[in-house]
């Protein structure tokens, strides 16, 4: 479609400065503008102005973000100047070669201000890429500093332009800022042995700020440093043609947390000169290399100091992972805390033995180093059943699942640590048989999963397929010795657990990234187990990052001690969801309680008064006792930054009181109730309910508000914010288009109003238009069904989808959207922005609209890497979880489960990388689905399989289908004949890769299909 886009402004603004003399002369620039009134088709059109700029800047400059700035040839900042750079700007470089390379150089006594921020990037690009070509190396120059900190006689003047001559002396000299800053598509060769790099720095001084700098595609180096004293912090560079990162003489300054991604060119990090810098922090990924190893020392008297190193090298051309082609300097260099991961048998090569046995020494005398092969792995993993007492210190590993048999009780000072990864289930019993397990005061549980690789506890019975459900196995409890009061008695499921006293610090460890699922079980008469009991534990513990789902008790229950609990959920538990009691005195932040079942959000007994920051209360379902309950005298409370959403009508008001509350003890700010409650507060006597009222009246910040909910249909064509104080209801399918953003706040809900068919119910995103849908860790936007909005149980299909239309087709497969092919995504733009998607929970989605044509949780086509898919949960579709047609598209740090086709779906050349990808899948056909030409990079994968029709963790679905997988841990028993990497093609050979994968299972075969032989050789070879 063709937009006339009427008062849009469009200039070149032609800059020219004239030099009278030397580097050192005042110059005047001459204006020329040229404006132009465009017709403009799709993409859709930027109205930011393009400045030339050429010649020298000597005086100071500003750059702001409302222009692009195009380097047309060399420009110099000199004469003292600074050019200052606004966040946000893009600066672009004109084609040419040789020299007519256009080239950004900042001269001795000169600055560079550059301070991007982690939102607003400034970018150094070539004009071919920005005008939508594809990014490539070689299309512009190099951004260069030359400083006064030439410490060392090696230092010349800059090998390209010898008139540049870099300062002696001046270790600290500041040479100006540069953080997140983006150099692209850069790199040319002027003559031979004159190369631009992406970012060159010749003498610079430690005064200089290099922090957060990215560095991708340069037909050189991406960053070569000669001499000088600066630091370099948080910077990536990759894609490079010659070295990823080059020191030469004399370098001296320290690196921080530097990481390589290297799929081309020659060394990681080459070091010439005689030169020891610092290394701290770094990662070294090599896929593919031409020669000279992960690091090259390329003459002889080189040094350097390796701290706290990991290196990924399995290339067989020739060379070590590390490599030295002269006599090293062996008092100036060390490394320590280092880890290999390689298959090569000679880790170290070179030109000399002495050389090769001395950094052999350097590695073997140092702290910590380690080298490990790097190899995929298939595995059976083993149920190790656990019972009975552990007495000493014990490791429970990723590569087994270990089964509580019973009550297993860790005590007489032992620790038990599990690792990142780890499942343990209970076995399947009551009563006096229920499977928990206890840490006793004494003791500790060091469970520090991460975000990529949670530690689970589930229950036997759903690990190995069945439905989940509450009261499948017992809970985990600690006791601790910080019960600080006397209301703190032995626990009351077996009291001869015995919490100590008056260690108000006391540490019983780590609990970080645990689930606890499918819990809780009546051992008898008001002797339940909850998910997760917590009994005078001391606040040296740590628990953060819990998920408690489905308990036949409380979700988390606290009897006294001070222990803190942060950015934690709870949810489907048939009592309370979260339950305090006997003068507990811990700081609760970040707590999100979705209740749809039981009775209180949070219950509260005993003379407590406990501190809530960060508070997210939505309930939909439950049979009594309010949102927060006072369930007896003396009960206090302190609840800051609150949000409830409550509209249940069981007689309970939202804050409900069985007795006389601690007023002295209650305070409320910043706190908002959503309701239609005509009664907010409720309780056994008027002046509890008065205290209450005042309580929330007198804090600060304070309001109780409808909840609305706004009924969307049609399109929205201009710029729209949904806010956290209403509920989005999509009548029937929605369109925003025209250009338009539709903003979502965080803590918004969207609901879907049922319908199917034609009726059904979704949002879609066209291209040019974008979703700006930045959830927060505590404060997600959830998508859902008004179905389970308004109570009734979670399902599948009970509303449609949300779709984004890009313009990143960057092939001839992607074909206008199944579903509705009035969505045609446009073409070209690889680094295409549709906006942001963070900390978005999709639920209950997907409905075919007629044969074939499927609502999917999250459909996205042809969309651009310019977009933001982050921390994305998609639970339960009819459909796939979600499905992408082409594009280049990023998807990090999402989960997907219980859909009932694929969990994950790529299709028609989808060539984005998927980071930290969890499939929980209980339901469906397969894990991951590929189809069409496409050869996508999965990296931090985990696939968890219970139950599958067909089709198995990894479907290769027709020929020509590749795809990388790195990090990866899959683990199925399904004996549904289908393996658990199945091919129903000729697989694409030389685009699949495995790297550090790991396949838990008992099938045999694991490869299955046209392509099983084949997949199965390259799986092993790798």
């Amino acid at each position: 479609m063709k937009k006339i886009i009427p008062s849009v402004l469009t200039a070149t603004l032609l800059v020219s400065f004239t030099a009278c003399g030397g580097g050192g002369s005042s110059t005047t620039p001459t204006t020329t503008p040229t404006v132009t009134d465009p017709i403009v088709t799709d993409p859709t059109p930027t109205t930011s102005i393009k400045v030339d700029v050429s010649g020298e800047i000597s005086v100071d400059t500003h750059w702001t973000a409302d222009n692009v700035y195009r380097l047309n040839g060399r420009v110099v900042v000199n004469n003292g100047a600074t050019l200052t750079i606004d966040p946000g700007t893009t600066i672009i470089g004109v084609a040419g070669t040789g020299a007519a390379s256009s080239w950004l150089i900042i001269d001795k006594g000169s600055k560079i201000e550059a301070a991007g921020t982690v939102d607003n990037h400034i970018v150094f690009t070539s004009e071919t890429a920005y005008d939508g070509g594809a990014d490539a190396v070689g299309q512009w120059g190099s951004l260069v500093i030359i400083g006064n900190a030439a410490m060392d006689a090696q230092v010349q003047p800059y090998e390209v332009d010898t008139s540049f001559v870099p300062g002696t002396g001046v270790a600290d000299d500041n040479s100006g800022t540069l953080t997140y800053v983006d150099i692209l598509n850069s790199g040319i060769t002027i003559e031979e042995n004159k190369e631009l790099n992406g970012l060159s720095l010749v003498g610079v001084g430690s005064g200089t700020t290099i922090d957060h700098i990215n560095v991708n595609k340069s037909d050189d180096d991406c960053i070569e440093i000669w001499g000088g004293t600066v630091n370099v912090s948080n910077a990536t560079v990759s894609e490079c043609t010659d070295d990823q990162f080059d020191i030469d003489d004399g370098y001296s300054g320290t690196v921080t947390n530097l990481t390589i991604n290297q799929s081309t060119g020659n060394a990681g990090i080459e070091m010439s000169g005689n030169t020891a810098a610092t290394f701290d922090g770094l990662n070294i990924n090599v896929t593919n290399s031409a020669k000279e190893g992960a690091i090259y020392f390329k003459n002889d008297g080189i040094g350097g100091h390796f701290n706290n190193t990991t290196i990924r090298y399995d290339v067989d051309n020739g060379y070590g992972v590390i490599h030295s082609a002269g006599a090293f300097d062996a008092a100036n260099t060390s490394v320590d805390n280092t880890t290999i991961y390689t298959s090569l048998a000679t880790v170290v090569t070179g030109d000399n033995n002495t050389t090769i046995t001395g950094l052999e020494d350097a590695f073997a005398n140092g702290t910590n180093n380690t080298i490990t092969a790097i190899t995929n792995t298939i595995a059976v993993k083993p149920k190790i059943a656990v019972s009975g007492e552990i007495t000493t210190d014990t490791t429970w590993t990723a590569n087994n699942v270990y089964k509580l048999a019973g009550k297993v009780v860790v005590n007489n000072g032992a620790t038990l640590t599990i690792e990142p990864g780890t499942t343990v289930i209970g076995q399947a019993g009551t009563g006096a048989a229920s499977s928990w397990l206890v840490i006793d005061k004494g003791s500790k549980i060091e469970a520090a999963g991460t975000a990529d690789k949670h530690i689970v506890f589930t229950s036997e019975t759903a690990y190995d397929g069945a439905p989940a459900a509450v009261g499948q196995w017992g809970s985990l409890v600690i006791i601790g010795n910080a019960a600080m009061d006397a209301q703190v008695q032995p626990y009351e499921v077996d009291p001869t657990f015995v919490p100590g006293t008056g260690i108000a610090a006391d540490n019983s460890g780590t609990l970080t990234y645990v689930d606890i699922l499918n819990s809780g079980i009546t051992i008898e008469e008001n002797k339940e187990l909850n998910g997760l009991s917590l009994v005078g534990v001391g606040s040296g513990t740590t628990i953060d990052h819990i998920n408690v789902n489905k308990s036949d008790d409380d979700c988390i229950e606290i009897w006294g001690g001070t222990v803190n609990v942060s950015n934690s959920t709870v949810s489907e538990c048939t009592d309370d969801q979260f339950d305090i009691d006997d003068g507990y005195s811990g700081t609760v932040t970040n707590l999100t309680i979705n209740q749809s079942t039981g009775n209180a959000g949070i219950e509260m007994s005993g003379n407590t008064a406990a501190t809530f920051d960060g508070l997210n209360i939505n309930v939909t379902n439950s049979a009594k006792e309010g949102a927060i309950y006072f369930k007896n005298d003396g009960i206090g409370g302190h609840f800051n930054n609150t949000t409830i959403r409550y509209d249940v009508d069981n007689g309970y008001g939202v804050i409900h009181s069985a007795g006389a509350f601690d007023a002295a003890n209650t305070s409320v700010d910043n706190t908002t109730i959503y309701t239609s409650l005509a009664t907010v507060v409720t309780g056994d006597n008027n002046t509890t309910i008065t205290g209450l009222e005042d309580a929330f009246a007198n804090g600060t910040n304070n309001s109780t508000a409808v909840k609305p909910k706004i009924a969307v249909s049609g399109e929205i064509t201009t710029d729209t914010t949904w806010t956290a104080n209403n509920v989005y209801k999509l009548a029937g399918k929605v369109v925003v288009n025209n250009g338009a953003t539709l903003t979502i706040e965080p803590g918004t809900t969207v609901i879907g109003q049922a319908g199917t068919g034609a009726a059904s119910s979704w949002l879609v995103i066209d291209k040019g238009s974008k979703i700006e849908a930045a959830g927060t860790a505590d404060k997600h936007i959830v998508f859902t069904s008004e179905t389970a909005y308004d109570g009734a149980p979670a399902a599948v299909g009970q509303w449609g989808s949300l779709v984004i239309i890009g313009n990143a087709a960057m092939d001839a497969q992607v074909q206008p959207y199944e579903v509705d092919p009035t969505f045609v995504p446009g073409t070209g733009i690889a680094a295409d922005n549709s906006g942001t998607l963070t900390y978005v929970d999709i639920l209950n989605s997907g409905i075919t609209i007629e044969e074939n044509k499927e609502l999917n949780g999250l459909s996205l086509v042809g969309v651009g890497s310019g977009t933001t898919i982050d921390h994305i949960n998609v639970n339960k579709s009819d459909d796939d979880c979600i499905e992408i047609w082409g594009g280049t598209v990023n998807v990090s740090n999402s989960t997907v489960s219980e859909c009932t086709d694929d969990q994950f779906d790529i299709d028609d050349g989808y060539s984005g990388t998927v980071t930290n990808l969890t499939i929980n899948q209980s339901t469906g056909n397969a894990g991951i689905e590929m189809s069409g030409n496409t050869a996508a990079t999965f990296d931090g994968l985990n696939i968890n399989v219970t139950n599958s029709a067909k089709e198995g963790a990894i479907y290769f679905k027709n020929d020509g289908i590749g795809g990388h997988f790195n990090n990866v841990t899959i683990t199925t028993d399904v004996a549904n004949g289908y393996g658990v990497i199945y091919s129903a093609g000729v697989f694409d050979a030389n685009n699949t890769s495995f790297q550090n994968t790991t396949i838990y299972t008992t099938l045999d075969p694991v490869f299955v299909g046209d392509s099983a032989a084949e997949i199965k050789t390259k799986f092993e070879s790798q």
